[in-house]
């Protein structure tokens, strides 16, 4: 059982610099899997905590989500890529890594005035991971665009399986959901 970060970081700073590896590079192990998905879980909880208000619940979902989202994303980027005569790439671990991307995001509680910065972080971080799977899977752009197409619908579909099941487990309140989301669009720019 390996806990060492400091490969992963590694990776993250180079895919950050637009530096990629091959596939077999991007391998880490369940520890370093489990860390990182509850910090993407927490990453998550964080960006979902004004529409959906605080709770454990919100956490749990945070998490999940983080699963579903990278589970999907690998799917959906496999799948699509194979479709147009990519090889089958197991994209499990650059997209970990990418994901991982997201962990700043915890601080946006703390520093609510930076959220321009995280908003231009978060299209970096799209745009790093978008490159590294076009170049990684030896694809044009526009093939791994139609592979974030299938992935969001993807994910609004088991997103919203999710959201039903959590409400009915008593989660998550849709009342507050409703209330937050109506607040949010009355509120001017």
């Amino acid at each position: 059982m390996n806990f060492n970060l400091l490969p992963l970081v590694r990776d993250m700073g180079d895919t950050l610099r637009g530096r990629y590896h091959e596939i077999d590079h991007y391998r880490y192990g369940l520890p370093i899997f489990i860390m990182i998905m509850i910090g993407v879980g927490v990453a998550n909880s964080v960006m979902l905590r004004p529409i959906f208000g605080g709770g454990d619940g919100i956490l749990m979902l945070g998490i999940v989500l983080g699963i579903l989202k990278w589970l999907l994303l690998t799917r959906a980027t496999t799948g699509v890529l194979h479709y147009f005569g990519s090889p089958r790439i197991p994209f499990l671990g650059y997209a970990l890594m990418t994901e991982a991307l997201i962990l700043p995001f915890i601080f946006l509680p703390i520093v609510p005035e930076a959220t321009p910065i995280f908003q231009l972080w978060n299209i970096w971080i799209f745009w790093v991971q978008l490159l590294g799977f076009a170049k990684i899977s030896q694809q044009p752009i526009w093939r791994v665009l139609v592979a974030y197409v299938v992935y969001g619908v993807l994910v609004l579909f088991f997103g919203v399986i999710m959201m039903m099941l959590f409400h009915s487990a008593g989660w998550i309140d849709v009342q507050e959901l409703q209330k937050n989301m109506e607040s949010f669009l009355q509120t001017k720019p």
